[in-house]
């Protein structure tokens, strides 16, 4: 399994508990999930479907996509589509920014790490 199929896993797991009223902690997603995880994946995914949460993604259960494609068509269905999409594009966007501005950062830190330990 690769670290995306254990963040997929561990989102899930994560709806699934709130989904029953419990918050999501690495003891209860350990428990829930079928495979054994490492802990940082864990860790790192309950951390995603919290961020998640708070930008307003939804999870989309893979059962209940039998549901959504009989919806799919209907103009209301269309329209949360493409928001969701507009705002996945827009996280992205985002993201990609930070991930920009790290990178100089990192590479301003290798050039003084380099200066110091110059002779």
């Amino acid at each position: 399994m690769t670290i995306s199929m254990h963040n997929q896993d561990v989102i899930k797991a994560c709806a699934e508990l709130v989904k029953a009223g419990k918050k999501p902690t690495v003891g209860l997603v350990r428990a829930t999930l079928l495979n054994k995880v490492p802990l940082a994946a864990v860790v790192k995914g309950i951390q995603q479907y919290q961020v998640n949460r708070k930008l307003g993604i939804v999870m989309r259960d893979d059962t209940s996509n039998e549901n959504s494609k009989k919806s799919k068509d209907t103009p209301a269905a269309q329209a949360t589509q493409h928001l969701s999409t507009c705002a996945c594009e827009s996280r992205v966007a985002l993201l990609e920014q930070q991930l920009e501005k790290l990178t100089q950062q990192l590479i301003a830190l290798q050039a003084q790490v380099q200066d110091l330990s110059g002779p």
